[in-house]
C-alpha cells in the first residue's frame, strides 16, 4: 500500500498508528485523515510524523498550523465549493 485513508472518528476513538509493523518495510505507507471539522487534535501516534509521512485533509483552517508544525502536510479545502 502507498496510502492508509481513515476518516476523523476512526483517528478519535481508535488512536491508530496506521504503520505497517508485522513485516520491515523500507517507506511506511502516507498516512490520509479525512478531519472536515477539524476535530482531531494532533496528539497520539498519528501526531508522530517520524513514524509516517501524514497527511491531513480539512475544512478547518485551524487545524493548518496545529498539524503543520508536527511535520504533517495539510490540506484545507473550501467546503462550499464540494457541492
Amino acid at each position: 500500500s502507498q496510502a492508509i485513508l481513515i476518516g476523523a472518528g476512526t483517528a478519535i476513538m481508535d488512536t491508530p498508528s496506521l504503520t505497517i509493523r508485522a513485516i520491515d518495510v523500507q517507506k511506511q505507507p502516507l498516512r490520509v485523515i479525512l478531519d472536515p471539522k477539524g476535530v482531531v487534535p494532533p496528539t497520539g501516534p498519528l501526531a508522530n510524523t517520524a513514524l509516517a509521512p501524514t497527511m491531513i485533509i480539512t475544512c478547518a483552517l485551524t487545524q493548518k498550523k496545529r498539524w503543520e508544525d508536527l511535520g504533517a502536510e495539510v490540506i484545507v479545502y473550501d467546503s462550499i465549493n464540494l457541492k
